[in-house]
């Protein structure tokens, strides 16, 4: 129907491990300046290249080898990552880095390993067996990072880590996904969130941790981190809750640095943070069925509802604006028109992490200038690849390539 996006092969787990080799990964040691003052080298002669050299201090001589890289440093040199907020100094994550620089900073605030526990049925002060458990990183920006980086968009991930359950996140996302991070640390542990489903199909029972406290030292460095991007990615990628310490206000302060040097925020987040953030005037959004009931203080219902209240978030001053409604599908109101797009029917087996992949699916086609109905197309075969893969897991390119000849899109 489209032309493909480059695809990253994801049949399997091992199978993506094994590609990671292709990257040719940079490595970094942990105490990574947040800006670096190393000059521009010999051959950088436009702000692109001097911008490659200041942020991949090897990419010259990545270049000189005609391809072949040697990141510098022995596996001996690498240190584990220090956390912000406590005793230690600031540092930043030890992190793979890849030749091809990012278009898409994503940045999750709370990121967290998603556990679905599965029960016949959840009967409380009893106890219940566990039927299976299954497992994987989560968090909105960690899931679109994943998604892009899948569907061949180079991509880079931020946001705050600690402890076990950190480098257990940013193992998975560097080396199963070949996601570029530069996470900020801080003290305590990166929250697991649990989901409890039962056998009949019904939504499923959510309990999620705080998240650890972050201090002004690690919020300061974090915005550093996010600042050095503005400017050098298309699109900065916002989403989720907050953890402790962290502002209502802190996706409006990072939506306005990212508009001052030229960069399109996407937001994705509920409650006080998406009021806020709307005011730094985002370049995209896309709130679900409640999330947009809230905002407009109505119910949607229907695709006809979305497609009515994305046309009036839009007046509002926002380019494009997607109304999600689930399995029923999608709107998305914008200068061009309104459009609405309906899902293929797929066995829904898990809903974790649909919306993070639609807004992944539309990016990877933003990003290279394509269609907003094109980009609807996307989005809504990468929520429903994921929709139908069991646990938390994400879709693969494969399954998303394969549902979207049967997505429908059409003027509305």
């Amino acid at each position: 129907m489209f032309a493909t996006p480059s695809p990253v092969s994801q049949s399997d787990r091992s199978t993506r491990l094994l590609n990671t080799t292709r990257y040719d990964p940079l490595h970094r040691g942990a105490r990574a300046r947040v800006h670096s003052n190393t000059p521009a080298r010999e051959g950088a002669t436009s702000p692109r290249a001097s911008w490659l050299v200041l942020r991949y201090p090897r990419w010259a001589r990545y270049q000189q080898g005609g391809g072949e890289y040697n990141s510098g440093h022995t596996d001996s040199e690498q240190k584990d990552p220090r956390p912000i907020g406590g005793a230690s100094k600031v540092a930043m994550s030890t992190t793979r880095r890849e030749p091809t620089p990012p278009a898409v900073l994503t940045v999750t605030l709370n990121p967290s390993v998603d556990r679905l526990v599965y029960v016949q049925q959840l009967v409380q002060h009893d106890t219940n067996r566990i039927l299976r458990i299954e497992e994987d990183v989560g968090g909105k920006g960690v899931n679109v990072a994943r998604v892009l980086r899948r569907l061949g968009v180079p991509v880079a991930a931020t946001g705050f880590l600690a402890g076990r359950t950190g480098r257990y996140i940013q193992r998975e996302l560097t080396e199963m996904e070949s996601v570029h991070c530069e996470f900020v640390w801080v003290p305590g542990e990166t929250r697991t969130n649990l989901a409890i489903q039962e056998a009949d199909g019904s939504p499923p029972t959510a309990l999620n941790e705080r998240g650890p406290e972050v201090s002004p030292q690690a919020l300061e460095a974090l915005l550093q981190v996010v600042e050095g991007y503005c400017g050098t990615v298309q699109f900065v990628a916002l989403g989720g809750s907050l953890p402790p310490g962290v502002p209502t206000d802190i996706y409006a302060t990072m939506g306005q640095m990212a508009a001052r040097r030229g960069s399109k925020v996407i937001l994705d987040a509920d409650g006080e943070p998406l009021i806020q953030g709307l005011k730094a005037s985002p370049y995209l959004i896309k709130p679900n069925e409640n999330e947009t009931e809230r905002l407009l203080g109505r119910t949607v219902d229907t695709l006809e509802d979305a497609a009515q209240a994305a046309r009036e978030l839009h007046d509002r001053g926002i380019p494009i604006v997607i109304v999600s409604l689930g399995e029923k599908g999608a709107a998305v109101a914008c200068e061009e028109g309104c459009w609405i797009a309906v899902p293929p029917r797929v066995r829904a087996v898990s809903t974790i992490g649909s919306g993070d992949s639609m807004v992944a699916g539309v990016l990877s086609v933003l990003v290279r200038q394509g269609t907003i109905e094109e980009a609807m197309c996307w989005g809504t075969a990468a929520g429903a690849a994921t929709a139908m893969t069991d646990g938390c897991d994400i879709g693969t390119t494969q399954q998303i390539e394969a549902l979207l000849p049967e997505v429908r899109c059409y003027r509305c």
